[in-house]
């Protein structure tokens, strides 16, 4: 795996923490290895950061069973990966992720990373002031499997992860919605995790789908939840990729979440 060089000065640096003469950094202060924009797009920003985690040979010949098997049993390059928004049509993939230094990550064996990988992304989402709190349905649109994954809090202070929605598993591209409402406020920050695998190449796709869980009558179980297939949401022998009719037509109830409401973390490299 190719890495950012840290230079003379991060030596120097480790040698006066070693001494007791400087106190410890942080981590950005390091020029620690990292990639902005990671899956391209249309969108600027750096709300959601990630870790990647990767599958060996030998581990993929030993089967998997969805995202948990990546994020539990990969290989993590220490390289922080950054996005504005999930908003990812279905496209070939081969191009890799280029590194703040300009070289494309790699495994361990120095090929290019572009399958058998998953994403650990994180991110807290708040609306912009002015806006009236709601409840909204959540939907990822993937392939091949990822989880929505949401920092409930609890009356006592405590907070519960609580799968919202569950696309996990290898598949085509794929819609699954979120099965419970969730409130989101211009005055409250909502956690959220998105776990994220890419199998077998060559198609990837990662897209992330509100809209607003009305009181009255609502039904959450939209025609495309469930929908599944490379072509039903966009054609991915175009470059870019065109939106099909299905795409127009879930745009009508849904819309991406936008880069504006990921909030970034301090010291973010990328902003």
């Amino acid at each position: 795996m190719k890495y950012a060089k840290k230079g003379l000065f991060h030596a120097l640096a480790l040698v006066w923490l070693a001494s007791g003469c400087l106190a410890p950094a942080p981590q950005q202060f390091f020029n620690r290895a990292y990639v902005c924009n990671a899956l391209g797009g249309d969108s600027a920003g750096s709300g959601i950061k990630g870790s990647i985690h990767y599958l060996t040979p030998d581990q993929v010949t030993q089967g998997y069973s969805g995202v948990r098997d990546f994020l539990d049993r990969g290989t993590k390059p220490e390289i922080d990966f950054y996005m504005g928004r999930l908003y990812n049509p279905t496209r070939p993939f081969a191009e890799g992720f280029k590194l703040n230094t300009g070289e494309i990550v790699q495994d361990k064996d120095g090929n290019d990373l572009i399958e058998y990988f998953a994403f650990h992304l994180t991110s807290r989402i708040r609306l912009p002031i002015g806006y009236a709190d709601r409840f909204v349905q959540f939907a990822l649109i993937t392939d091949d499997g990822a989880r929505l994954i949401i920092h409930r809090r609890n009356a006592d202070g405590t907070t519960t992860r609580v799968t919202n929605v569950n696309n996990d598993g290898d598949h085509p591209t794929k819609m699954a919605c979120g099965t419970a409402p969730v409130k989101v406020s211009a005055f409250e920050e909502l956690e959220i995790e998105v776990d994220y695998y890419q199998g077998p190449r060559y198609h990837i796709a990662l897209n992330m789908l509100w809209r607003e869980w009305t009181s009255s009558g609502f039904n959450p179980n939209d025609a495309y939840c469930g929908a599944s297939g490379n072509s039903v949401f966009w054609d991915s022998t175009t470059t870019p990729s065109t939106a099909q009719p299905a795409w127009t037509n879930l745009m009508t109830r849904w819309s991406v979440i936008p880069a504006e409401v990921f909030i970034p973390e301090p010291g973010n490299p990328c902003q």
